[in-house]
């Protein structure tokens, strides 16, 4: 449809919201759905001691990418190291300034080199997807359009989730009846609990 009406989809997406909300499982499912290959890579594999290294690290992710395509490439906590050029992170620290904005953007060139092909191409496209909890850090030029331009807010879990997500942890734990009706009712009082909490809520119990 996109290539029928002469648009380009979108190559990169942005999921923020809190941590422990599934946005990892959300990028897996995304790939899975999609019939795609899916690639992790978690920023300390792109943290290289050697001037240059870094970059080419970011560059071979693209190229192993394109290699597999179609490819769904999931990057968590992108703002480490890809936060404003004037931000610094526990992460980003191990990356001088100058290293971080040519990190920065050899990003740009990739996302704008995805944009290019996804036109000709969509079907064996490579789509970048992002993960962070603080987007207001994200460098404003990686979310500029042709790049991470889709953003999706990951929330919390619905009280029907919350439910759902303790009944499935329930079913794994024995409990005593009158626990266990405790913790199906607590579901109304886990308002703003991520699924990790809610998990964590269970081990407790």
């Amino acid at each position: 449809t996109y290539q029928q009406m002469g648009i380009r989809p979108s190559c990169g997406i942005l999921l923020y919201g809190p941590p422990g909300t599934g946005k990892t499982l959300l990028a897996k499912a995304v790939a899975t759905e999609s019939d795609a290959e899916f690639m992790a890579i978690s920023i300390p594999e792109l943290i290289r001691s050697h001037v240059g290294e870094s970059e080419k690290a970011l560059c071979g992710v693209f190229q192993r990418a394109r290699q597999s395509a179609p490819c769904v490439v999931f990057l968590d906590e992108l703002e480490a190291i890809f936060g404003s050029r004037d931000a610094s992170g526990e992460v980003g620290r191990q990356v001088c300034m100058c290293g971080r904005r040519i990190l920065i953007t050899q990003l740009m060139l990739e996302l704008d080199q995805l944009h290019e092909a996804s036109a000709d191409a969509p079907h064996s496209a490579v789509v970048l997807l992002a993960a962070t909890n603080h987007p207001e850090m994200i460098d404003p030029a990686i979310l500029r359009a042709g790049r991470l331009d889709c953003l999706v807010y990951v929330p919390p879990p619905s009280l029907a989730d919350r439910r759902s997500i303790l009944a499935l942890h329930m079913a794994r734990t024995p409990f005593s009846e009158a626990l266990g009706q405790q913790l199906r009712h607590a579901a109304d009082l886990l308002d703003g609990y991520t699924g990790a909490d809610i998990a964590a809520v269970v081990r407790m119990a």
